[in-house]
């Protein structure tokens, strides 16, 4: 799985999609989640937060209040 952008008309969308291989062997991609625009994404808060605190779960580190994100203290574990 991977994050994909695509520009359409003045708007950029973004993806998470997998590749796989259809009957033939011919590489294809499909659609996992589709998040909308970017532009609309940066804007909102609560999705920021949410993709930080994934971020950090899947790279065993810390979301603080503020949103940074950093590395994992021993007495936090």
């Amino acid at each position: 799985m991977f994050v994909k952008l695509t520009q359409i008309k003045d708007y950029c969308y973004v993806k998470v999609v997998e590749s796989y291989r259809d009957e033939k062997g011919v590489t294809r991609h499909s659609t996992i989640c589709n998040f909308g625009r970017l532009d609309r994404l940066k804007k909102d808060k609560s999705f920021v937060k949410s993709i930080s605190k994934l971020y950090a779960l899947v790279n065993d580190l810390e979301v603080l209040e503020d949103g940074t994100v950093t590395e994992k203290t021993a007495d936090n574990d």
